[in-house]
């Protein structure tokens, strides 16, 4: 089983689609699509966090850490606000980008969305910079 490429986006009729959101770290993931997607008028409707995530291994060759996935309901067109979304990871406070996210939130932008992602389980050899596992959450804002 290989990450979702190309065809992480499922079009709908009527003014919707669904997206499939993976995060394994900053550099293995398609939030960036997901981005292009709302600067271009889409918006989150609605987030569920996917489970069987904890792949490792042969099946996930483009990253050392375990992937977490949501799904999401995205509206088109009548949206006023612009959103954006982050994903934040956390092991300890040496170990996550939570000031990051916080310094986009910094600029006037409010919290619509928070959704815990499941199936993070890294630990030990994949997560040298801390002993503790990750946590992650999808956080949409506009």
């Amino acid at each position: 089983m290989h990450p979702i490429d190309e065809h992480d986006v499922e079009e709908l009729p009527l003014s919707q689609q669904v997206f499939v959101l993976y995060f394994a770290e900053d550099a293995d993931t398609n939030l960036g699509t997901l981005n292009t997607l709302l600067s271009s008028g889409w918006s989150v409707a609605k987030v569920s966090a996917m489970s069987g995530t904890g792949e490792l291994g042969d099946n996930t060759p483009g990253s050392l850490f375990p992937y977490s996935r949501a799904v999401l309901a995205l509206d088109d067109g009548n949206h006023h606000k612009t959103q954006e979304a982050s994903v934040v990871w956390f092991a300890d406070t040496a170990s996550t980008n939570l000031n990051s996210v916080n310094q986009r939130l910094g600029t006037g932008r409010e919290v619509v969305s928070l959704t815990a992602l499941s199936g993070t389980w890294e630990l030990g050899p994949n997560t040298p910079q801390s002993q503790f596992p990750y946590s992650r959450a999808l956080v949409i804002h506009e």
